[in-house]
């Protein structure tokens, strides 16, 4: 049995002129895919975002990295000081410690310039610790703790960082990149 509705529609097609038939029966595959390149579309631009948060996460994972390879440098620089009562290792001890300021000054530009509210204020505590390195007032020992403590805290933000990845071959590789820390500390 046939609608009564579909009795109604083809009456008003037959009534409409063959310009106005073209324009309606072009009209349907023009709206399918209009629907279909704005659902393309958004898959794009989707893909795009998450490729963009991927890269800065990179990066910041990149300098994140870098300033514990430069924290792990002064502590090993720190320990020898120490153990020699500044004798030993004085220009290297310094040195290393203008390094890892500079990490340190990327990492911060870099998270300002990417407008991210993370703050790593436990690295504040670093010109304190310099200091009883300096005066002799920290066991080797305790030096070595301290230092490990700051890497193993940076290690744990990056660790956060790779769990926030959607993708999950972005996050496989994060993971990768967080394993390789881990063997640094």
């Amino acid at each position: 049995m046939i609608p009564i509705n579909f009795f109604i529609a083809m009456k008003f097609i037959q009534n409409l002129s063959i310009r106005n038939k073209l324009l309606l029966f072009c009209l349907i595959p023009m709206i399918a895919t209009l629907y279909f390149l704005t659902a393309a579309m958004w898959g794009e631009i989707e893909k795009r975002n998450n490729l963009q948060k991927a890269s800065a996460d990179l990066q910041e994972i990149e300098s994140i990295s870098d300033v514990i390879h430069h924290i792990q440098e002064e502590r090993s620089y720190s320990i020898a000081y120490q153990a020699g009562r500044g004798r030993d290792e004085r220009t290297e001890l310094f040195n290393q410690r203008i390094q890892t300021d500079k990490a340190i000054s990327i990492l911060q530009q870099l998270l300002k310039k990417q407008g991210k509210q993370r703050t790593f204020s436990y690295l504040d505590s670093i010109p304190a610790i310099r200091n009883s390195v300096n005066m002799g007032g920290i066991a080797v020992d305790s030096t070595g703790n301290i230092y490990s403590g700051f890497n193993i805290r940076l290690t744990d933000e990056v660790s956060n960082i790779y769990r926030s990845a959607r993708d999950a071959d972005i996050r496989n590789l994060l993971e990768a990149r967080l394993f390789l820390m881990y063997g640094k500390i």
